[in-house]
């Protein structure tokens, strides 16, 4: 017995997932270029990125998550993959224009996580709206193994991406992987929010 899958899911379910799944890995490739810039600029412990990754999460979950409940989530999602692709893409400005510098680097990072704090609950919520309930378990079966195949090739795409081309590539390349997201979330039109 178990789920036998018998045709396609609805077109919104496909176009999330395909959004999605470059997503996960250049965010991830992220995680290896802000530690090397930092420690590159600075010669200290990476301590500074962690820190400023995780006190903006720590101080908007709970914020993020009732305006998740009460915003529109795809207008949200839009608002927050936008602004996410603007600030990789500052990152990589910064870094190839030299105007890098570690306190550069936890800024743009510590706003990037705070942004993230609205967008992870966000993202979260609108799958239950997009698919029917008996396909539920299987769509974020499907996040959480293109969350975790990310959390694996993200950091290995990342450092082929430093050692080939440069840290501000890791930054653009991750800039150029919201379009995916955004365009996604511009296509599906409408969601009803439950």
């Amino acid at each position: 017995e178990g789920f036998v899958y018998s045709g396609r899911l609805p077109i919104r379910v496909e176009r999330t997932n395909l959004a999605d799944l470059p997503r996960p890995r250049t965010h991830m490739m992220m995680n290896v270029a802000n530690p090397a810039e930092a420690f590159s600029l600075s010669f200290l412990p990476n301590d500074g990125v962690g820190l400023a990754r995780i006190a903006p999460v720590l101080v908007f979950s709970l914020l993020a998550g009732a305006l998740a409940d009460t915003w529109n989530r795809r207008r949200l999602m839009l608002l927050t993959q936008t602004t996410l692709a603007l600030l990789a893409a500052l990152l990589g400005w910064i870094t190839r224009s030299g105007y890098d510098t570690v306190w550069a680097i936890y800024g743009v990072t510590a706003i990037a996580a705070g942004v993230t704090a609205f967008d992870l609950p966000a993202r979260q919520s609108l799958i239950p709206n997009l698919v029917p309930r008996e396909h539920l378990t299987n769509a974020f079966s499907l996040g959480s193994i293109a969350f975790q195949s990310g959390a694996i090739l993200g950091p290995a795409l990342g450092g082929l991406v430093l050692a080939r081309l440069g840290v501000d590539w890791a930054y653009w390349i991750n800039a150029l992987s919201y379009l995916a997201v955004i365009v996604a979330l511009l296509l599906m039109g409408p969601v009803p929010q439950e």
